[in-house]
């Protein structure tokens, strides 16, 4: 389940720095979550992830998590990132990216800030795969300063769904945004 939250965050602003490289509205800046919530309709997806965030800082959220897998999470489950990019009109599709491997993506963008968060659930070793179970954790803080400082400025929609076998099973949705460094020397 940590793994699941941190590789959402972590994961959306790799998502949408790479996807920015060509525009000419990116630059230095700061990541934050803005929510983190349950995806519409949730109900119809076999797993069910339950995140709270609390603001600590300006700089750091604490989260708490909660999941219930009914199989290992393994090499078995593929993921998929749909992001949207806020925009006069509402949040217009903005890039969509995915893997056949959940823990190959995982390890890939985010695999020091997963472990991390594994260590706090007290999963040992802290690595994939993650048994099936209760997994639960309390107060995990996230540290922005850890994600890209490169990025497209804006506010972005982002689902994170993992698949079993082609179809969705569980989903979580965030609200990120990437404020322009040279904005946040001036608010401060």
């Amino acid at each position: 389940m940590i793994k699941f939250l941190v590789c959402c965050t972590v994961l959306a602003a790799v998502v949408i720095v790479v996807k920015g490289m060509g525009d000419n509205m990116i630059g230095p800046g700061r990541w934050y979550v803005l929510s983190i919530a349950q995806c519409d309709n949730n109900d119809q997806y076999e797993q069910q992830y339950f995140i709270q965030r609390k603001k600590l800082t300006r700089d750091q959220d604490c989260y708490n998590a909660n999941i219930t897998l009914k199989n290992p999470l393994d090499d078995n489950y593929a993921i998929r990132i749909d992001i949207c990019k806020f925009v006069d009109g509402g949040c217009k599709p903005y890039q969509v990216m995915s893997d056949e491997s959940f823990i190959h993506f995982v390890e890939k963008f985010a695999k020091e800030n997963v472990e991390e968060a594994l260590k706090m659930a007290g999963i040992d070793p802290p690595k994939f795969p993650l048994d099936a179970g209760n997994h639960t954790i309390s107060n995990y803080v996230f540290n922005y300063a850890e994600l890209p400082e490169q990025g497209m400025y804006g506010r972005f929609g982002v689902d994170l769904y993992i698949l079993d076998g082609g179809e969705d099973i569980g989903c979580v949705h965030l609200t990120v945004n990437f404020e322009n460094r040279d904005d946040l020397v001036n608010l401060g």
